[in-house]
C-alpha cells in the first residue's frame, strides 16, 4: 500500500469492517492518506492494484475474507505481537457482536457497545464514511487506553518473585494470559494467581514436569481443611491430572467463597519453602 493505499469495502459497513479498515490504517498504512471505496458485495476486484485491499468482499479472489472476524485476521496478518495483545478485549468483543441481530436485543450491555452506535446511526442517516470516520475516531482513544491497560499489566516492578530450593514462583495478582506467558520466558516456573475477585490457582509452566502438588501445599491445604479432586467440585481445590494447574477458583470459574489458604503462604510452598 505505498502508492494508492485504497481499501475496498462492503457497503453498508459494520463494526468488524470498520475496526479492520482502523486497523490497516493504523499497523499497514502507517500516517499516509488511506482512500476508503464502498463497493457492492458481488464486486469483482476491477482496477484494483497490488498495493490496494480489499476486506470482507472476494473481489474477484484478491480480497481479505474469513469466517470468522476480518478485524481479527486483518490483526493477526499486519499487527505486532504486542499490539495483538493490547488489542485482544476489542477483538473478542468483536467477534462476540458480529452475529447479534441488534434491532431485536435491549439487552444493556448491546445498546452500549459500539457495534449498537453503528445500528444507531444508520438508522438515523449517516452514511458509511460518515460513520467510518466517527467510529474511527473512538478507536483511535480505546486504542490509547487499552495500551495503558497493557502498560500496567506489564509492569513487573512490584510481582512478588520467590526464589526457593524447589524452584522460582511468582505471586502474580493482576492476572492476564499474555502476563502469564512472559513470566514463564522470564524462568519463573509456577504463578500462582491471586486476585481481589478470590480467585486463586497455581499455574505450572508448560515446559515444566514438576508437579505442583507436594507435601507441603497438602499440609497447607489439610490445614485449612481444604481437599483436592481430580474433577471440579465447589468446596474443594481442582488439581488437573496432567499437573498443570491447582485451582480453588479462576478467572474463567469463580468459586462461591473465597478459599482460606494465604497465597502469599501457597507460592512458597509450591518454590519449596514451608511456614
Amino acid at each position: 500500500m505505498k502508492d494508492q493505499n485504497r481499501i475496498f469495502v462492503r457497503k453498508n459497513i459494520d463494526l468488524d469492517t470498520i475496526c479492520a479498515i482502523w486497523a490497516i490504517r493504523k499497523f499497514v498504512a502507517e500516517k499516509k492518506p488511506v482512500q476508503v471505496l464502498f463497493r457492492s458485495e458481488n464486486w469483482k476486484g476491477t482496477g484494483m492494484t497490488d498495493n490496494d485491499l480489499a476486506i470482507g468482499l472476494h473481489a474477484g479472489g484478491k480480497g481479505i475474507v474469513t469466517e470468522g472476524s476480518v478485524f481479527s485476521e486483518v490483526v493477526r496478518r499486519f499487527a505486532s505481537e504486542k499490539d495483538w495483545a493490547i488489542l485482544k478485549p476489542l477483538i473478542r468483543f468483536v467477534g462476540k457482536t458480529r452475529h447479534i441481530v441488534l434491532e431485536d436485543s435491549a439487552e444493556p450491555e448491546i445498546v452500549a457497545s459500539l457495534a449498537f452506535i453503528v445500528f444507531s446511526m444508520k438508522e438515523v442517516g449517516y452514511d458509511d464514511a460518515e460513520i467510518l470516520a466517527s467510529i474511527s475516531s473512538i478507536l483511535d482513544d480505546l486504542y490509547k487506553a487499552l495500551c495503558k491497560r497493557y502498560e500496567r499489566e506489564m509492569d513487573f516492578t512490584e510481582l512478588t518473585i520467590i526464589k526457593g530450593p524447589r524452584a522460582t514462583v511468582a505471586l502474580n495478582d493482576r492476572g492476564g494470559v499474555h502476563r502469564d506467558a512472559l513470566l514463564f520466558r522470564s524462568g519463573v516456573e509456577f504463578i500462582v494467581i491471586a486476585d481481589e475477585r478470590g480467585n486463586l490457582a497455581v499455574l505450572r509452566n508448560k515446559d515444566s514436569s514438576k508437579p505442583i502438588l507436594t507435601v507441603y501445599v497438602e499440609r497447607i491445604l489439610e490445614e485449612v481443611d481444604e481437599p483436592w479432586s481430580y474433577e471440579p467440585e465447589e468446596g474443594k481445590w481442582f488439581y488437573h491430572p496432567e499437573g498443570f494447574i491447582l485451582s480453588w477458583s479462576t478467572r474463567k470459574h469463580t468459586a462461591q467463597y473465597k478459599s482460606k489458604v494465604d497465597p502469599l503462604r501457597l507460592a512458597k510452598a509450591v518454590a519449596g519453602i514451608y511456614e
